[in-house]
């Protein structure tokens, strides 16, 4: 089978998750199928560097180091752009009056992005057309009407995640129309399934859930410095992860427990207002930013912590709990978490209720001993679930299609 994969680029603070679940995803894809993938090379990442606007190259991921023997070949087309897999349409953290300018200057990167997709697959043989998010929907529609073949639209996250709510925006209107025009959507869970059909009106029969995977875990060599028991947060430091929320968290908690450390794993958007928060609630002493860090210390930095809180507004899956669970970590999720689908053991809370989500870390390290046992019981589940058990799932279901 010759499949077409857009997607959005290696793994890099800039698209987080989704650039993670990506990877895993074409690495053991591309053992079964003929892949070639077109991503999104962020303009940031390429301003420094002396580089084609396209350029065709082969990838040898290391499972391909025999392409006879596995019957693989992956060809990875990377075509710069200044798209952001995570702008949304109704960011309350822009100025009103600049909307209109960066709303536009967007959807001028999404076209040029889309052309040079279209552009360059004109030579290539493809089966069916494979694609990611917003950023790949343009290209997957024009794709599929020039050449007749089939689209599968994978959704990782939307724009109703990315505010919070249904929205009158384009990148709305996109999302929708994508998955009408998809002849299968893939969510990541039921969670995300039920907004797509509640939310877009997309019709349940034709959307099919494939729940994320978890990679092996290496943290690195770490020992926290400190005494106190660690309460993490770990994510995009956006209004979707919740990230002031978690500082309501923390300033709750000191007011009863004075013997805690909160950690902010992740870097984005509010980092200067969680900082400015975070000053005027006294809490500067008994919290750490650690901004972005590679895998291996973000699993070291889970390891460590005593519980981790994912207080999300709309979180599609969640992979960095799946991640924390694996490492045996305690949890504390929004209800709003697809990655509940299959955690089952994990305390979920209201989203922004704050006392509920300091009720529930006080409850966990109050009986440490008992939240462990509960994490070990998920963490066995979890490790059985990899990214090639996720990849055989997706494959069925583009050979169904």
């Amino acid at each position: 089978m010759e499949v077409l994969m857009i997607g959005p680029g290696k793994p890099s603070p800039q698209n987080s998750g989704l650039g993670i679940a990506c990877y895993h995803i074409a690495q053991h894809l591309a053992e079964n199928v003929h892949l070639k993938l077109f991503s999104v090379d962020s303009a940031n990442e390429l301003a420094e560097q002396e580089t084609e606007q396209s350029r065709i190259e082969t990838i040898n991921w290391q499972k391909l180091t025999n392409k006879q023997q596995l019957n693989a070949d992956l060809v990875h087309l990377s075509v710069k752009s200044g798209l952001n897999p995570y702008f949304y349409a109704g960011s309350i953290e822009i100025e009103e009056r600049h909307n209109d300018t960066i709303e536009v200057s967007v959807q001028e990167a999404l076209e040029d992005f889309s052309q040079k997709i279209i552009s360059k697959s004109r030579n290539l043989d493809f089966d069916i057309i494979y694609a990611h998010d917003w950023t790949a929907i343009p290209a997957a529609k024009k794709l599929k009407e020039l050449r007749k073949k089939p689209f599968v639209l994978h959704i990782h996250a939307l724009d109703y995640d990315r505010s919070g709510k249904k929205s009158n925006s384009w990148l709305f209107d996109l999302e929708k129309d994508g998955m009408q025009k998809a002849d299968l959507v893939i969510a990541v869970s039921e969670y995300h399934k039920n907004i797509m059909v509640k939310e877009y009106g997309i019709s349940a029969s034709k959307i099919k859930v494939i729940h994320h995977g978890l990679a092996e875990l290496n943290p690195s060599d770490y020992k926290a410095p400190f005494k106190e028991d660690i309460v993490l947060f770990c994510g995009r430091l956006s209004q979707q992860k919740g990230a002031m929320t978690f500082i309501e968290i923390a300033e709750t908690l000191v007011k009863k427990e004075d013997k805690l450390r909160f950690v902010v794993c992740g870097q984005g958007e509010l980092m200067e207002e969680m900082i400015a928060s975070a000053t005027e609630k006294g809490l500067m002493d008994k919290i750490h930013f650690t901004g972005h860090l590679p895998q291996e210390d973000i699993f070291a930095v889970m390891k460590a912590s005593q519980v981790m809180v994912m207080p999300s507004l709309s979180e599609p899956f969640g992979l960095s709990a799946l991640e924390a669970v694996g490492l045996e970590v305690p949890l504390v999720l929004s209800k709003n978490c697809g990655v509940a689908d299959v955690l089952k053991n994990a305390k979920t809370v209201a989203t922004k209720n704050v006392d509920a989500y300091a009720t529930a870390v006080r409850e966990i390290l109050a009986d440490k001993k008992q939240a462990i046992k509960v994490a070990k019981e998920d963490a066995v589940s979890v490790k059985k679930r990899n990214w090639k058990d996720v990849s055989s799932e997706i494959l069925s279901a583009l050979k169904q299609v």
